[in-house]
């Protein structure tokens, strides 16, 4: 599963974002900080509610408008330390890593729940089977 997330990904960022294998490389990095495929997700949403933006993460992972972040929201709920983490994983600098997450969270948390909640794995697995479908 994971050779097939990480087609997907880069797919699915590339066609989102414009800067391809950065960003791609970006969003491999989170789902290697906080997990596994099915659990980086719910990662992500823990961590924005922990910081008091659950509302905002829950806009991504809902059904209605997604609600915008910026670059010093996104500094403030991963820290300086995770920033560095993923900006050099993804041979980013710690502002061009925040100002990254910023537009790409917000999308690719959108595609992947497209029912308005994380799925389970093989849900997860079937969802990025039907993207690899169409992106690939």
């Amino acid at each position: 599963m994971r050779n097939l997330f990480n087609q997907v990904a880069g797919k699915m960022v590339s066609s989102l974002e414009g800067h391809g294998s950065a960003s791609a490389g970006l969003l491999q990095a989170l789902v290697g900080m906080f997990g596994r495929e099915q659990d980086w997700l719910a990662g992500i949403v823990t961590l924005f509610q922990d910081k008091g933006m659950g509302e905002t993460v829950a806009s991504w992972t809902g059904t209605g408008a997604n609600q915008p972040i910026s670059a010093d929201q996104v500094q403030e709920v991963f820290g300086t330390e995770r920033i560095r983490a993923l900006g050099e994983e993804a041979g980013l600098a710690p502002d061009e890593t925040t100002t990254a997450l910023a537009s790409l969270l917000p999308k690719v948390m959108d595609s992947l729940t497209p029912d308005g909640a994380i799925p389970e794995a093989d849900s997860l697995e079937k969802g990025l089977s039907a993207l690899a479908g169409k992106l690939l």
